[in-house]
């Protein structure tokens, strides 16, 4: 089973898409994260990297970042746009490196669900622990699975202006499968032009959520030690059933 990434017109306005996630808060959450933890700034690794935009504040931060990705077109953009960052195309499940090892491995933005099964999230939590240096931490932020079963929208209609003077439409149409614990997500993205005319794209991706325990004896097989889980860039770090985003902090 594969990796998803971003498609078509997703992919091509994917900063568009995310224009308003707070990129530089979320770095210093997770820089905090880790100097709690007593990982001091030195090599990270962000895997599933994306564009860069977690890489670059995080490099304004004091980190030496190599950034990883599945999707060459997003780490292409990553590169121009975020200079000082050594980015590479490769799957979170067989990652290869160089530069390591790290002090620091993240993985953000949930990304870590997209490997959906137990084999899968292992192999790439495997992946990660490989790349990172003995002693070292890692962020790995997922979807909680209390919140997304209460919560999730089965319908989402969003609208984003263009540079052009056109408007980015997307629909998301949600399906939760409570066995396999995965949320399947399926896209129509329309590109209006200002001169009327119109480009559609449509994909569909799956991502796995976690309860907490599920997460942590995931971490534990594939040789994490767990140190604590907390509610991801939230001012208060208990994880509780609203909890969307939870983030596993997670020694070698």
């Amino acid at each position: 089973m594969g990796v998803n990434s971003y498609l078509g017109l997703h992919a091509e306005h994917y900063d568009v898409v995310y224009a308003d996630k707070p990129y530089e808060q979320e770095a210093r959450f997770v820089h905090d994260q880790l100097t709690a933890a007593g990982t001091v700034p030195g090599r990270l690794l962000d895997v599933a990297c994306g564009t860069g935009r977690h890489a670059l504040h995080l490099r304004d931060l004091g980190w030496e970042v190599a950034g990883v990705d599945l999707n060459p077109e997003l780490v292409e953009r990553a590169r121009a746009q975020a200079p000082g960052v050594d980015f590479h195309v490769g799957d979170m499940r067989s990652l290869s490196v160089p530069g390591g090892p790290f002090g620091a491995v993240t993985c953000l933005f949930d990304a870590v669900g997209y490997a959906l099964t137990n084999q899968g999230v292992v192999a790439a939590l495997s992946s990660m622990r490989e790349h990172l240096a003995e002693g070292g931490t890692a962020v790995v932020e997922f979807l909680h699975a209390p919140a997304m079963l209460r919560g999730a929208r089965e319908l989402g209609v969003r609208g984003w202006p263009l540079e052009d003077g056109g408007e980015l439409v997307r629909i998301a149409r949600t399906e939760l499968d409570e066995t396999a614990g995965t949320m399947t997500v399926g896209y129509d993205v329309i590109a209006l032009g200002a001169d009327g005319s119109y480009r559609r794209s449509s994909e569909e991706q799956s991502n796995r959520f976690f309860a907490v325990e599920e997460m942590r004896a995931l971490m534990e097989a594939a040789g994490f030690a767990p140190r604590r889980f907390v509610a991801a860039y939230a001012a208060d770090p208990e994880v509780t059933g609203e909890t969307f985003h939870a983030m596993a902090v997670a020694a070698r």
